[in-house]
């Protein structure tokens, strides 16, 4: 949500676009998992750590046989997108909340830390999926998309009792 700020949207169109763009997206996984189900089975689906990559494997496109380095292209530039996306939104959101007037200079420090974080969390693949999937989940998704939201929303409500009853 802090990308949005940028941008001069009326707010009725913005959340019209959101959610075709998530009804969009939820279509596209969808197809993608009955493809990748159809094509290798649902046995060798659950098994493969890339489904995705064992369909581009054995797809064939015409004359081409070997479909794994679009895969490869596909998954570095989708990586590169997602983690400038959250970093402009962090950088957003730490000039909001100390109402900094330029956010250039938070460049290179967060650029740091995710470079930082990147070499921890990537160290071999069963420590990514350890800390990516056990414990991200529990000790940063947890407070950050329920515990902070929930005491947000309370601190709101006692801060501003008179906008509460006006509605």
């Amino acid at each position: 949500m802090m990308v949005f700020p940028e941008f001069k949207f009326n707010t009725n169109k913005l959340a019209k676009y959101c959610f075709t763009l998530v009804i969009a997206t939820g279509l596209w996984l969808a197809l993608n998992t009955v493809e990748i189900f159809s094509v290798i089975g649902v046995a060798e689906a659950t098994r493969a750590n890339f489904p995705f990559y064992e369909l581009a494997l054995i797809m064939k496109f015409g004359t081409f046989r070997n479909l794994d380095p679009f895969y490869a292209i596909e998954t570095v530039i989708g990586g590169v997108i997602k983690i400038t996306v959250f970093a402009y939104a962090a950088i957003k959101t730490i000039q909001t909340i100390f109402n900094l007037k330029e956010y250039k200079f938070l460049l290179i420090p967060v650029g740091t830390i995710i470079f930082a974080l990147s070499l921890l969390i990537a160290d071999s693949y069963p420590l990514h999926i350890l800390i990516g999937l056990k414990l991200t989940t529990l000790y940063i998704h947890v407070p950050l998309q329920i515990i902070i939201p929930l005491i947000a929303l309370i601190l709101s409500f006692i801060r501003n009792p008179k906008t509460r009853k006006n509605k």
